[in-house]
């Protein structure tokens, strides 16, 4: 079992490669970790979800891919008070 603080630094690189991997459009990593039970709510340091994420960086193949109820709510605000879509 890892410890707490050897934890946190592991689902923060986590949560890192998910948002890159948002930025960078590469679906194949952002569906691995939603396989993997990543958390499709989890929010960046600016409140903004994968979708803003992806929405931010025209990554228009992620947000039809990944843009429905079961993965994200596209009314949530991040700290811009900007929707997802």
């Amino acid at each position: 079992m890892l410890s707490p603080g050897i934890y946190n630094v592991y689902l923060d690189c986590v949560m890192l490669l998910f948002f890159l991997s948002c930025d960078s459009g590469d679906n194949e990593i952002i569906q691995f970790l939603l396989d993997m039970n990543l958390d499709s709510f989890a929010r960046d340091s600016d409140e903004s979800t994968f979708i803003h994420v992806a929405a931010r960086h025209n990554q228009v193949d992620t947000i039809k891919r990944f843009a429905n109820e079961k993965t994200c709510r596209a009314k949530v605000r991040n700290s811009h008070s900007n929707h997802a879509l």
